[in-house]
């Protein structure tokens, strides 16, 4: 039986990742790593206090989409079974979306701009993201077509981003609000999208039998992205 299928270790798993993630956003907070044209107080209650909304939002919207899409049947007859999360059972882009409108929303009532609380973000999303797939290996889920364990390299993978995004972070290349953000987007998203050919799990429903719920998510974040930046290109030349 996998391991993360144990309670207790399941919930180890949740508080050392929730933590590790914890410590360093306040570690980029005291490095000042994000400026905010309000009190040094009021920024920390708004990063501490969104960290909140994301977790749970991505929490319950990974969860809602797996068993909404990838095994609905399944908990249309064992319903007590959607409680049982620390049996697996996520899908990733349905706390992504879910995360997303929540923190965007969230930030809305206090009256700041999502792009730029998004790129102060984007290291911890991308570091939140790798320790969830080492929990997929614990779990036994998300594995592969080949004896290659797929979980570990979107850990690599996801790690090696995480390294470009900390470069362009440090070497302050990206200077607009959302740009590092998107960069992390667009490239997640294309590496998500060809590991998916690779997974051998179930993945619910699939477009011609090809492609899965997630690259076809992938696929559509990344032309909204696309066209987001080409909009706000032609706009700005022609202001």
């Amino acid at each position: 039986m996998p391991l993360a299928n144990n309670f207790p270790f399941y919930f180890a798993i949740i508080s050392l990742t929730t933590t590790l993630l914890l410590f360093w956003l306040n570690y980029r907070l005291n490095q000042k790593m994000f400026q905010l044209d309000r009190t040094e107080k009021y920024k920390r209650k708004i990063a501490f206090d969104l960290s909140l909304v994301l977790v749970v939002s991505g929490f319950i919207g990974g969860r809602l989409l797996h068993i909404v899409y990838e095994e609905w049947f399944y908990y249309l007859v064992y319903p007590q079974e959607i409680f049982k999360f620390w049996k697996g059972g996520f899908v990733y882009y349905g706390g992504w979306i879910a995360s997303l409108f929540c923190g965007w929303y969230f930030l809305k009532t206090k009256n700041q701009k999502l792009l730029p609380w998004a790129d102060f973000f984007t290291p911890l999303l991308s570091l939140g993201y790798a320790l969830g797939r080492v929990a997929c290996y614990f779990e036994s889920c998300c594995y592969g077509t080949t004896k290659i364990p797929l979980q570990l390299v979107m850990v690599i993978c996801e790690l090696l981003l995480l390294g470009l995004i900390l470069v362009l972070e440090k070497k302050q290349t990206l200077k607009k609000a959302g740009a590092l953000f998107f960069v992390w987007v667009l490239i997640q998203s294309a590496t998500r999208f060809f590991i998916e050919f690779y997974r051998a799990d179930n993945r619910g429903q699939t477009l011609f039998n090809v492609l899965s719920i997630s690259q076809v998510i992938s696929v559509l974040i990344v032309l909204i992205v696309i066209v987001y930046i080409a909009i706000n290109q032609f706009f700005r030349k022609n202001a």
